[in-house]
């Protein structure tokens, strides 16, 4: 599965995704600009953990995330 949104209020972070991957969790994807790169990543054990991270490092709430293919 994976979720994506936009970071409104971060100077370089423009977009973040997470992704699940079944053997170890959940990646956070980090992305800068208009950079289809990631610039970075962390990887948690749950959504909900990964979510907590957006927050936290990015100021985006759970509800800002979206359910994408």
């Amino acid at each position: 599965m994976r979720w994506e949104t936009a970071v409104q209020h971060h100077p370089k972070v423009t977009r973040l995704v997470i992704e699940e991957d079944p053997t170890v969790g959940f990646y956070l994807y980090v992305f800068e600009g208009d950079d289809d790169a990631c610039a970075w990543d962390y990887l948690q054990d749950t959504l909900d953990a990964a979510m907590e991270q957006a927050q936290f490092s990015y100021g985006v709430s759970k509800g800002a995330w979206r359910q994408s293919n």
